[in-house]
């Protein structure tokens, strides 16, 4: 069993993350419902419940803060993002509106994003997520305390897989996305990405998407996805960057693993935005638990503002 597989090979936190229940309970804040707007294809509206947003509250008057878009794994919801991870107390102490939307429940219970043929579709049900997922994106840029020059996608696993697609597609609205144990877009895909920071972090002793690419969970019926390394070195061309990407100082990501485990790689000359990866030695699929990582994975995303865009700040 798929799920199964998961469970056994995560560590418990991530267990969360990619968790197989069906009785999760149900949110009991009255959900605000956000619909796809007229310019992209028509999707089902996003139902965003009360307890997945966060918005600041001491905000002035006309004044127009970042927003984190955090999407959950295979099996989770966008409650981990507040319950278990502490993404509320970075957005509080950071001041930046978090929103953490729920992906389609398919058969087994489980919530998943269509964001690759690899992951995680595996019943092959075509939710237009690029479509649902944009369109929650462009009716939050349009909230008077959010600024639309800064907004930045994280996903984990399944999330890291959809970031990197929202990332190809809708690369006009993102300022910058990180994918946690995630995977670049499929290969021939068609990208439309400009003036976009990409981030992979990722553990060389994944076992579950493999650093080197291959089949998620080693599973030869399910589709290929690519190597960390080939998702760097795709974003390089998408973004027209010069020369070779570079070394850059090494990170403690994870207090699990000894010292500095995290080598970053980072292409410096890319007219088209920018492209790195951290590679976390040692580290398995449960990266990220520790809120410090995601504390410095904020600090690289919010370099970064979209050029073009009125700020409003």
């Amino acid at each position: 069993m798929l799920c199964n597989s998961v469970m056994r090979v995560v560590w418990p936190l991530f267990g969360l993350l990619l968790a197989c229940s069906r009785n999760e309970p149900s949110p009991s804040a009255q959900p605000a419902k956000i619909s796809a707007p007229s310019s992209v294809p028509a999707a089902p509206a996003f139902e965003v419940p009360a307890d997945r947003r966060y918005q600041p509250a001491d905000l002035k008057p006309g004044e127009r803060l970042p927003l984190l878009l955090f999407l959950h794994g295979l099996g989770s919801s966008g409650r981990i993002a507040f319950e278990g991870l502490g993404l509320q107390r970075l957005a509080e102490r950071e001041r930046f509106h978090l929103v953490a939307p729920d992906g389609t429940l398919d058969s087994r219970g489980r919530r998943f994003w269509n964001a690759h043929p690899a992951c995680c579709d595996f019943e092959k049900r075509g939710v237009d997520d690029v479509a649902r997922l944009g369109g929650l994106l462009d009716s939050l840029a349009r909230e008077p305390h959010v600024d639309p020059r800064r907004l930045y996608v994280v996903g984990f696993s399944n999330g890291g897989f959809m970031a990197h697609r929202l990332a190809c597609e809708r690369g006009d609205r993102i300022a910058a996305i990180a994918s946690i144990a995630g995977a670049g877009p499929a290969a021939g895909t068609a990208c439309k990405a400009a003036d976009i920071a990409v981030l992979e972090v990722h553990g060389d002793a994944d076992e579950v998407v493999r650093y080197d690419g291959g089949n998620l969970f080693d599973r030869p019926e399910l589709p290929s996805h690519a190597s960390a390394d080939d998702t760097l070195s795709d974003w390089g061309r998408r973004l027209s960057c010069g020369s070779e990407p570079r070394s850059g100082p090494a990170l403690d990501l994870d207090r699990k693993l000894p010292g500095e485990e995290t080598t970053t790689l980072s292409f410096d000359r890319c007219p088209g935005g920018s492209a790195a990866l951290w590679r976390v030695r040692g580290g398995k699929h449960d990266i990220g638990a520790d809120p410090a990582f995601h504390q410095r994975i904020w600090q690289h995303l919010s370099k970064y503002a979209k050029p073009g865009l009125e700020s409003g700040r």
